[in-house]
C-alpha cells in the first residue's frame, strides 16, 4: 500500500451532525398577584452558565456557575424556586 492509498483510506465522509442542544432559556416562571418573577438560564460557551433572576422584568440576581458546579447550579435554581413559593408566588397566573 503506497502512502496516498493510505490516505485515502483514512478519508471519512462528512456527515452532517444535529447541532447540539444548548441548555440556555426559560426554567420557570412565577406569579404573586399582578407581579412576574422569571427565573432564566444563559449560557456563557466554553466557560459554564449563569442564572437570572428578574422581577418585573428587572435584574434582581445574576449569579455565574463554572462548568464544573453544574450540580451547585441546579441546586440554586431548586432553592431559589422553594424559596419564592414559600413566599406564596406560584405557576399558574392569578387574576
Amino acid at each position: 500500500m503506497t502512502n496516498p492509498e493510505w490516505w485515502a483510506s483514512c478519508k471519512k465522509p462528512i456527515v452532517p451532525r444535529e447541532p447540539p442542544r444548548r441548555l440556555s432559556g426559560r426554567v420557570w416562571t412565577l406569579h404573586r398577584d399582578r407581579h412576574e418573577a422569571t427565573l432564566d438560564l444563559r449560557l456563557v460557551e466554553h466557560y459554564g452558565a449563569e442564572i437570572l433572576l428578574t422581577v418585573n422584568g428587572e435584574l434582581k440576581r445574576a449569579r455565574f456557575y463554572w462548568r464544573t458546579q453544574v450540580l451547585a447550579m441546579l441546586d440554586a435554581i431548586i432553592a431559589t424556586e422553594a424559596k419564592l413559593a414559600n413566599r406564596g408566588w406560584t405557576k399558574e397566573t392569578q387574576q
